[in-house]
């Protein structure tokens, strides 16, 4: 089934990441631990919350790429 694919994804967890070195969100010194979660709420209601958090969204995103 996989070789007659014309394309193939692969979904893993967050242990396969750590493994090879991409920090995560939820252990000591990652995001989570640097920055306090910005809620739905503050999102939808402020406009600086909307800021910070695609300011965030774009600083996660370089350093994945």
């Amino acid at each position: 089934m996989v070789q007659r694919a014309r394309r193939a994804v692969v979904f893993t967890g967050a242990g396969m990441s750590t493994e090879s070195g991409i920090p995560d969100f939820r252990s000591p010194g990652g995001f989570w631990t640097r920055y306090k979660p910005i809620e739905f709420s503050a999102f939808m209601s402020s406009e600086e919350a909307r800021r910070e958090a695609w300011t965030r969204f774009f600083a996660i995103h370089e350093s994945l790429s």
